[in-house]
Formats: C-alpha cells, structure tokens, sequence
C-alpha cells in the first residue's frame, strides 16, 4: 500500500519535508556531541519535523480507517439490507470518506462503489467504478464490481419491464366492462415465471407481483409477498387492502390452472432480501 494514498500534495511535502529536517537535526545533534557542545538549544527544534510528519501521518491513517469502514458497513448491509441501522452508518461512513482525496485512490473509488451497489444506488455506484477504471482500466477487482453493477442494473431494469406488462394485465380487474381473457392469464403466468425480485424495489411494484400471483390462483405465493410489504411498512394501507382483496379472491380467476406455476424467481429465500424503498421519481 502506498504511504502517500489520499495525502493532499501539501501534506506530502509536509512528510517528506519534515523527514529531512529531523535527518538534519539528527546529525546537528551527532555533531554537537561529539563536540562536546551542549545539545538544549537543540532539542526544541525536534518538535518542528515531529509536528510536520505527525500530521500528514494522522491523515493517511484516519483516512485508511475510513475506507476500511466502508468497506465493513457494506458488507454489512449486503448480508442484511432490511437493517436500517446498518444502512445509516454505511451512508455515515461513505460520507466520511467521500472527499477530493478519493478522486485518485482506485482502492476508495472501488470501496465507494461497492457501498453505493449494497445501498441499491446503482447508478452512482457505476459512476464511482468508471472514475477507478478510468485511473486503471484493467484492475480485475473493478472490472468485477462494474460486472456485478451493470447486472443488478439490468435485473432492476427487467424487473420493471415485467411488472408494467403486468399492470396492463391487471388493469382489466378495475374494469367490470372488459373480459378477462384465458391469453390475459397466460400473459400474467408467463410473465410472474420469468421474473426477478432485485434486492431493493419499491411497494407498488411488489404489490402488483402479488396481485398478479393471485390472478393465476397462486394464493399463497401472493401472500408471502404482500405480506414482505407489510412486514416493511406496517400502516400501509395499499398493502392491507391487496391483501384483504387476496384473502377474498378478488384476483382469482375461473381459468384453470393445470400445472403449479414453478416460481424460480420469486422464492421464501430470496423474499427475505427484498427491501421496501421509496420510489424515487423517474
């Protein structure tokens, strides 16, 4: 590791500036010694280089314990990401340590990214890796957090895809003039067999996955995840009117189910790291 990673340029002046001066002072002392000159008019000039290198050194240490934070917390929160407490002190520390003195340290920019991908803010985190990749592009470390970026990017982009063809679909239950078709049916099943949760979605969306779970008369697979909803947000009222509408087959179709939908996707499992966030605006 280097020494001199996130020093400013004057810091590291200060350290190397204050190593010769103490080497200097050294020697003046080996001389007035060996003088037999007495050394106390010296000995206060020593705390000049101690206070020019100690501080530099109290930098570059605070510093790498802030990236050793980050890195931590982020996994941390990757392991639990419905911990609140532990997503409020990866913010914390990704705050920290977000300076200008990570703008040329791979190590902080690929830690940074790694923190943004467990917090679900993929696109920052994109942002972040592509600044280490711009300082290193064949570093393999950040060529596999880019990879695992753009993956859970392109996961949360299919997911929404599927559940706005799954809000056309529901759409005709609000409307008592139009006919649910069995095509509508397999549309909703077809579409709930290919999808996948991502980490973090909102309480729109997974309501709609469990509306549309009960529209194929997968009641219980409805329930457990409008019940994850709950689970997140107790007083939500959306959630509880889905789930009453749930228990009393509101969704449930007369189209016959001849096989039990094999939900690969949507699992106890994986169910139990999903996590309700607020949608953010487009």
């Amino acid at each position: 590791m280097n020494f001199f990673t996130g020093l400013y340029s004057y810091e590291i002046i200060l350290l190397i500036a204050g190593g010769l001066f103490f080497l200097v002072l050294l020697f003046a002392l080996i001389w007035y010694i060996v003088k037999n000159k007495k050394i106390t008019p010296l000995l206060p000039f020593f705390l000049i280089p101690i206070v020019m290198m100690g501080y530099p050194s109290i930098q570059s240490v605070s510093y790498d314990n802030g990236k050793i934070a980050v890195s931590k917390n982020s996994t941390e929160v990757k392991n639990n990401p419905s911990d609140t407490a532990a997503r409020k002190e990866l913010e914390k520390s990704i705050q920290d340590l977000n300076s200008s003195r990570v703008e040329t340290d791979t190590s902080a920019l690929q830690a940074i990214a790694e923190a943004h991908e467990a917090l679900g803010n993929y696109d920052t985190a994109l942002i972040y890796i592509n600044k280490s990749l711009a300082i290193d592009p064949a570093n393999p470390k950040a060529l596999a957090i880019k990879s695992s970026i753009e993956k859970n990017i392109q996961v949360k982009n299919n997911f929404n895809e599927k559940v706005n063809m799954l809000n056309s679909n529901l759409l005709l239950f609000d409307d008592s003039t139009k006919k649910i078709s069995a095509q509508n049916i397999s549309d909703i099943k077809e579409t709930v067999t290919e999808i996948q949760m991502p980490t973090y979605t909102d309480e729109k969306s997974l309501l709609t996955v469990s509306k549309a779970l009960a529209a194929i008369n997968e009641k219980q697979e409805a329930l457990q995840v409008v019940d994850k909803v709950i689970e997140s947000k107790p007083s939500s009222a959306d959630a509880a009117l889905v789930r009453q509408q749930i228990v009393n087959n509101e969704f449930k179709t007369p189209v016959k189910n001849d096989t039990a939908v094999l939900l690969k996707n949507i699992n106890p499992v994986q169910l139990n790291k999903v996590v309700v966030t607020k949608k953010r605006p487009g």
